[in-house]
Order: C-alpha cells, then structure tokens, then sequence
C-alpha cells in the first residue's frame, strides 16, 4: 500500500539514458535496468552497480532482490497460504522490493507473486518490520477511508480500525514464535491493509 494523504508514485516517463541510471541505483531498480541495458523483472542490486545474473542459491552479502510487483488479480484474490520458518528469504525480498518502491508502505507476498502469509511494512521511522501469519483479533474505532495500493492504479473506498490487536508469528532463532500487539494509527492501517491481501481481498 502506500501511505494516504502523500502523493502517489508518479507515472513513469521515457527510460533517462543508461548512463544516469547506473549512477542512481535506486533510479536503475524503478526502470528494472542492469549493466549490460537488458530489462527484466526481477533485478539484483548490490552496493555500487547493477547486475542481472541468474538467481543464486543464496545471496551473496550485500545482494539483494528486488521482485516485480504482481497485479494479476487471479492472483490477489486467493487467500495465502500458512507461512513456515523455510519463508524467510521471501521476508527478505518482501522488504528489499518496498525499500525500491516510491512511496511504498508496505507489501504482502501475494503482490510478489508468492501466496504465503507474510507482510512487510515500514513504521513511521522507516524500520522495516515482518510478520508471519497475521490475523486482526480486535479493532475499534472504525472510519471509512480512501486507500492506494502497489497492486491497483486507482485508490479504493475501505473500512479501517482506528486501533487493532493483532496475532502474528515472528522469526525467532529459526522458529515461529507467536506474538500479540496493539497498534493505532497508520501501523494499524498498513497492517490492516496486508492482513486483507493475505485473505485474498481485492483492495
């Protein structure tokens, strides 16, 4: 999703020339360019250039995966599948692909293309945050709301709680540990928001 009341991201203009992208990496990942011109949709990005090698087994230190967003709505609508602890580099690539996208808030695996329960969002500090199988347990204070998505071009009319308490597991020594918070605010939302993309919701 991103953030309400900011600007969406802007529509994307002619491609600027090849040289001026692989001085902005970040600039680089939005166009899906690599070293040698070729536009793909996943790119890998590591600190000082742009490669597109083929995926590796594991990522190299300081690697990361950038995957193309998913608006297949075949694909949205399915619920997500219970995500286990062998989910964790879909964690990572969940927040590798936000941190690339203008105005991204926060991201659910089903917008990668992965039917698992795991979201990724960033707070008002930008820390990235996780979470495993989320589940909204309680909410109050219910408005009505204009909300954007990575997934949808146009923004769409929701009902979002004011404060929530959410159930999740997180990632602890390898294993999934269950967890409660409360959350108000634009957390709340943003989490809100992954929890409908994990039941398959169109929004």
């Amino acid at each position: 999703c991103r953030p309400i009341g900011l600007r969406r991201a802007r529509p994307r203009s002619a491609r600027p020339p090849t040289r001026d992208l692989l001085a902005h990496p970040r600039k680089a990942v939005r166009y899906g360019l690599f070293e040698n011109g070729s536009i793909s949709p996943n790119v890998w990005v590591i600190p000082g250039g742009i490669r597109a090698p083929k995926a590796p087994a594991a990522l190299p230190k300081g690697m990361r995966m950038i995957r193309e967003l998913c608006k297949d709505d075949a694909v949205l609508s399915k619920k997500c599948q219970r995500a286990t602890p062998e989910d964790a580099p879909l964690a990572q690539d969940l927040i590798d692909t936000l941190r690339s996208v203008e105005d991204g808030a926060c991201l659910a695996a089903n917008q990668i293309g992965e039917a698992k329960a795991v979201v990724a969002y960033l707070d008002d500090n930008g820390d990235a945050h996780v979470l495993y199988n989320p589940r909204i347990m309680m909410g109050l204070n219910a408005t009505r709301t204009v909300e954007g998505c990575l997934s949808h071009d146009e923004p769409s009319k929701v009902t979002r709680y004011g404060k929530v308490k959410v159930s999740y597991d997180e990632l602890a020594d390898g294993k999934l540990v269950p967890r409660r918070r409360d959350l108000t605010g634009w957390e709340a939302q943003r989490v809100q928001h992954m929890v409908d993309h994990c039941n398959g919701k169109l929004v």
